[in-house]
């Protein structure tokens, strides 16, 4: 999925390959789970750092796009790593996700 420029901004954001976002048949579930967080994760840094003042909105857009994404690859893991680290994580994403947005602006 490629996210699209807001019409009047100067960039788009940084989009993920697919490839990247999908488990290898070679690949172990744990290992892929890390892989595609941190694929998330990298590119929601390099969104937060936008080449220009007009691209800071767009680049707040694409973090909580990519946070929602993470957010929602642990929900699908919560068995697996169990509630008391998915609760924890859950928790921190969630503040990191407003604490972005504030500091951005």
């Amino acid at each position: 999925m490629v996210d699209e420029p807001i019409p009047g901004s100067m960039e788009a954001p940084r989009a993920e390959p697919a490839a990247t976002l999908v488990i290898g048949r070679d690949e172990s579930v744990p290992h892929a789970v890390r892989r595609i967080i941190l694929v998330l994760l990298d590119g929601a840094m390099d969104d937060l750092q936008p080449s220009d003042d007009a691209g800071i909105d767009l680049g707040v857009h694409a973090t909580r796009k990519k946070v929602k994404r993470i957010r929602a690859v642990l929900r699908l893991v919560r068995g697996g790593i169990g509630s008391t680290i998915y609760r924890t994580e859950n928790a921190s994403l969630r503040k990191g996700d407003g604490a972005a947005v504030r500091k951005a602006k």
